[in-house]
């Protein structure tokens, strides 16, 4: 499991691959991170100019009931979301142009500000596209039985634009909220119908029977362009 915007990565002991010197374990799994914990992340943030304290605030710092108003999750979900490891949420409060500036700001810290459906993501290093690409080799090589796996990446938003470039198939998933994702890839694409999970379930149907279809000796050879799910 990716999580945190693909700041570390989940993998199941039973799962057969080899856990990374340092990795740490719990519960049956082991997590593999591309970066330094969140609070050195938040220590860097704290170094920035003051005039940027005002225009955002930590998913974290908010009580449970503050992020089901903003998220629209349940209370036990809201608790759950606040849980961050190695990537800090941010609430944007300023203007699009500030954000700009502010994602510089933090790049000159050597650190990455990427913008999701709804919070900007700042994370020490990492990224969805690294951490699909690390784990996708690491099944082909260590799992040999798995050397042909095709790779399917879903997104919705302008933080997983790398990702979907990066993956065999990749699904464009409508969002009431934003606008899709602008990738530069010219095919292996299928764009949903129907919004939100909706729309994850729909093109994620598609996608498996086009990579069945359009498998030959085990390899996805795709042809089409741009594609609906429907």
């Amino acid at each position: 499991m990716i999580i945190e915007n693909g700041a570390a990565i989940w993998v199941p002991q039973d799962w057969g691959l080899r856990r990374p010197e340092n990795a740490s374990e719990d519960a049956g799994a082991w997590c593999h991170s591309f970066g330094p914990p969140r609070s050195l992340i938040r220590r860097q943030l704290a170094a920035l100019s003051i005039e940027w304290h005002n225009r955002y605030q930590p998913l974290s710092d908010l009580s449970d009931r503050q992020v089901a108003a903003v998220t629209g999750l349940d209370l036990a979900s809201a608790a759950h979301a606040k849980q961050r490891q190695y990537c800090e949420t941010l609430v944007w409060l300023g203007t699009p142009a500030d954000r700009k500036a502010f994602a510089e700001e933090v790049e000159s810290l050597d650190m990455k500000c990427v913008q999701g459906g709804r919070f900007v993501h700042v994370l020490a290093s990492g990224g969805k596209a690294q951490a699909v690409s690390w784990l996708h080799h690491k099944i082909r090589a260590e799992r040999p039985e798995y050397a042909a796996a095709v790779s399917i990446a879903a997104g919705d938003a302008d933080n997983d634009a790398e990702m979907l470039e990066i993956t065999d198939l990749a699904l464009l998933v409508r969002s009431p909220v934003n606008a899709l994702p602008t990738l530069k890839r010219r095919s292996g694409i299928v764009v949903s119908e129907a919004l939100g999970p909706a729309g994850w379930a729909e093109g994620i149907r598609a996608l498996i029977a086009r990579a069945e279809k359009e498998s030959d000796h085990d390899r996805l050879l795709s042809k089409r362009l741009d594609n609906h799910a429907a």
